[in-house]
């Protein structure tokens, strides 16, 4: 369920920069190193780790959704920062 059921030859990029997603599975969004989870409108995000067993969520109201890949990546670095640390 929570690995990758797109092939490997489709482009989720798709002319967009920065673009998070690495594949998908059923119910959720593939993104790196054992992290899973979805985005919503107003770039509302939920991340669960299988990694660390953290599970986080960032509620924004920013549009338009995805235009801030770096409060993603940048979000989820802190977390994973803040715990280890």
């Amino acid at each position: 369920m929570v690995k990758n059921h797109i092939s490997a030859d489709v482009d989720f990029e798709r002319g967009r920069k920065n673009y998070i997603l690495s594949g998908f599975g059923l119910g959720f969004g593939i993104w790196s190193r054992g992290i899973r989870g979805w985005a919503g409108i107003a770039n509302t995000y939920f991340f669960i780790d299988f990694e660390t067993d953290i599970v986080s969520m960032i509620w924004t109201q920013l549009r338009p959704s995805g235009a801030y890949p770096m409060l993603v990546l940048g979000f989820n670095q802190l977390i994973t920062q803040a715990i280890i640390d």
